[in-house]
């Protein structure tokens, strides 16, 4: 998957779980989109679905589904 993909992935896991949709560049946690906890279970999500390990010091750099969406690429050596 490339980072177009994986990020259209992230954004309908969002949407799923909170019944909200969001912008790629969206601030989660600084808009109140999310709360930390519903960050956790993304990023744990997120881990299952692209089968990567991202560790939990890595989230104070995901603002956005983008940012995860790099993160994971990168994590996947698909950057």
């Amino acid at each position: 998957m490339n980072h177009e993909a994986i990020q259209a992935r992230i954004l309908e896991m969002l949407q799923k779980a909170t019944g909200e949709t969001y912008a790629p560049d969206q601030d989660l946690m600084g808009e109140g989109c999310l709360s930390s906890l519903e960050l956790m279970e993304l990023l744990v999500n997120a881990e299952q679905e692209f089968q990567v390990k991202i560790p939990t010091r890595m989230l104070r750099f995901v603002a956005t589904a983008a940012d995860l969406a790099q993160l994971i690429c990168e994590k996947a050596g698909k950057s």
